[in-house]
């Protein structure tokens, strides 16, 4: 037995056919879109959580500060809302000089119309970030615009307590699903002055 050319030689290849490729590569895309769109959503929520949580400091900040207003102050506001608001603070991240300005904020704030629009008397343009722009030159403002309505009422029999209540309402700009709505509530009682009576 000689060495025939006719022959064709018959060698078993332990590669991958074109079709276990195919079977492999459409596995591989569905577990790259499960991931990508878990990060997506995981991402979501991280954002929705700084917003919720950049609303709720607000609104706590303003509901501190009216806890440490003098009663004084608090019933000239009740007397006549629509004049006297209640001398509150804010700080301005963007200002370079005074960081602390003036913030006053009015009792029986905007009314349920003027709600997504940015001429009411509580309404505050919030601050979330500062991302770097396009052309790399200088800074977008990323910001959130927000509705308060503050509500102040005499607690049962005690004339030097009162129940606080400020509630929220608040736009992501440029989302029309970042809409975070809420309320934080607490009491300002003056016992000194309760006593004398």
């Amino acid at each position: 037995m000689g060495y025939n050319p006719m022959t064709i030689n018959c060698q078993k290849y332990s590669g991958m056919s074109l079709i276990e490729t195919m079977i492999a590569m459409v596995v591989f895309m569905v577990l790259a879109l499960g991931i990508t769109s878990a990060v997506i959503q995981s991402r979501q929520i991280s954002q929705n959580n700084i917003l919720r949580n950049t609303v709720y400091t607000a609104s706590q900040g303003y509901l501190e500060q009216i806890k440490s207003l003098s009663l004084s102050e608090i019933r000239a506001s009740i007397d006549d809302p629509d004049d006297v608001p209640l001398p509150t603070m804010s700080i301005s991240s963007l200002d370079t000089g005074d960081v602390e300005i003036q913030d006053p904020i009015y009792l029986d704030g905007p009314s349920k119309s003027l709600s997504g629009q940015n001429d009411g008397s509580n309404f505050r343009e919030l601050l979330i970030d500062l991302q770097p722009a396009s052309d790399d030159s200088d800074l977008r403002e990323v910001t959130m615009e927000v509705w308060f309505d503050v509500d102040i009422e005499e607690v049962g029999s005690r004339s030097h307590s009162y129940a606080i209540t400020v509630r929220f309402e608040a736009y992501l700009r440029g989302r029309s699903q970042g809409r975070i709505s809420g309320q934080i509530r607490g009491i300002r009682s003056d016992l000194n002055e309760s006593a004398s009576f």
